[in-house]
């Protein structure tokens, strides 16, 4: 063989590199995936399906960075740590297999966990812009209010509202339907205070502080008409400590200020209390907390609540034979199906525990749960790393401690994170709060090329 030819076919993988590393840099490709995530950020509460088409086109597509930017990506704490994810899951798996052969799945289900870290691709994309960031943050709660117009019942589930009684507008159910309307609320606050902090015009202050309140107006209505209690409680401690975030990054907000601010919250809470709706729910299970709180946990009643506390209960148990490791994903369903607490009717009816966190640890144990944790904080760290360059994101950082505050409360009574439209806003939120980091480490990687 000629020796020119050797290298000519030795340089051909390098070339192919070359070519694939300038195509996914490119900024057509760039704005092409923006307009993906925008569209994916319209559709997919309203057009669960297709969000779920998108979603998984959006992630074959950007799996080359994994080569293209590997210098940068395999260095990354949150693939780091998604590494350590997969190998815990497959773990737990071959202990299951171990311990409980009798419903031990054939296969690891390494998807459970890892695909909570897709955000990782979202948050390249968006290349740390505080304006795609934005525009992102503006089509979910679009996407929210699309889902809404297009529910097959919308008429009649308005009138349930009206009416006192719950509505979901079809999407997937009630919990979820708050859940969006809680995270869309916190949304539309940033927006009041990033529009108060930024540099725009006084048109466009104007403009967006109407588009906020009108949105914010909305789903308001929507969080109290869904009525869950989950996300009321969730929201409701994520807004009482926003004033104590507020004042470690604005002088403004301390001493009275903080006081009025407190007070404004109290007499929202006040206010807020008096509707009938809230009223209700939050009464209609009185007689349970009291049975709770009394200790006499052997005759809790299978109410909304009762059901959530009898199954944690049983899930106790399957923790501390297995605190480790868990037992797999597999027994979160055998933890009802096991107990002598639940009915056939309800061993039908539920097939996970309502608690993301109980969960984790039934399935995977102390070290799943701590791993999860380490990813809730590192997002948290990432985004005040990034200020340190930024200062311009002081909004961003209030809004992730706010977020993460809602994030962990409501995932403490539903299993958000394990469900299709729990997943979609846990990677459309963390992947728009990375992406300063991440692009930073990206732009720093690429200047040393």
């Amino acid at each position: 063989m000629n020796p020119s030819d050797i290298m000519n076919n030795s340089s051909r993988p390098r070339s192919y590199f070359g070519n694939l590393q300038r195509f996914y840099r490119a900024t057509t490709v760039h704005q092409a995936a923006f307009i993906l995530l925008t569209v994916i950020a319209l559709v997919s509460v309203g057009f669960e399906s297709l969000g779920k088409g998108l979603f998984t086109f959006f992630m074959i597509f950007s799996a080359p960075l994994l080569l293209t930017e590997r210098q940068t990506l395999f260095r990354d704490p949150m693939v780091k740590l998604l590494g350590l994810i997969l190998i815990a899951q497959t773990l737990t798996w071959v202990n299951a297999l171990y311990i409980h052969p009798e419903f031990a799945k054939d296969i690891p289900s390494l998807d459970r966990l890892a695909k909570l870290f897709s955000f990782v691709f979202i948050a390249y994309w968006l290349k740390g812009s505080t304006r795609a960031v934005l525009s992102i943050f503006a089509a979910f709660v679009a996407g929210i209010f699309i889902a809404l117009a297009f529910a097959p019942d919308f008429h009649q589930d308005v009138m349930r509202a009206l009416s006192g009684l719950r509505a979901d507008f079809d999407i997937k159910n009630a919990q979820f339907t708050s859940m969006f309307a809680g995270v869309g609320m916190m949304i539309c606050g940033f927006g009041y205070y990033w529009g108060a902090t930024s540099n725009l015009k006084k048109a466009h202050k104007v403009l967006l502080l109407i588009v906020n309140t009108l949105a914010l107006a909305g789903l308001t209505w929507l969080l109290v008409v869904s009525q869950s209690r989950q996300a009321w409680l969730a929201l409701l401690l994520a807004v009482v400590i926003l004033p104590i975030f507020l004042s470690l990054h604005s002088p403004r907000c301390r001493g009275k200020t903080l006081v009025g601010i407190y007070l404004a919250i109290a007499l929202l809470v006040g206010l807020f209390s008096t509707s009938s709706i809230i009223e209700k729910r939050v009464d209609e299970e009185n007689s349970v907390l009291s049975t709770i709180i009394s200790g006499d946990w052997q005759h809790i009643p299978m109410s909304s609540i009762g059901i959530r506390f009898n199954s944690w209960i049983e899930a106790s148990h399957w923790i501390g034979e297995h605190p480790i490791l868990g037992s797999s994903s597999a027994a979160i369903k055998q933890v009802i199906q096991q107990s002598d607490k639940f009915t056939p009717s309800l061993k039908e009816r539920f097939g996970h525990l309502h608690n993301f966190h109980i969960e984790t640890l039934v399935s995977y144990g102390l070290v799943g749960l701590l791993l999860i944790y380490t990813m809730y904080y590192w997002l948290v760290r990432s985004v005040f790393i990034a200020q340190r360059e930024r200062p311009e994101l002081v909004s961003f950082s209030v809004f992730t401690m706010m977020f993460m505050v809602f994030w962990l409360v409501i995932n403490f009574f539903e299993t958000f994170s394990s469900r299709t439209f729990g997943v979609y806003t846990h990677n459309i939120i963390f992947g728009c709060l990375y992406t300063f980091y991440l692009a930073s480490s990206l732009n720093k990687n690429r200047q040393s090329e």
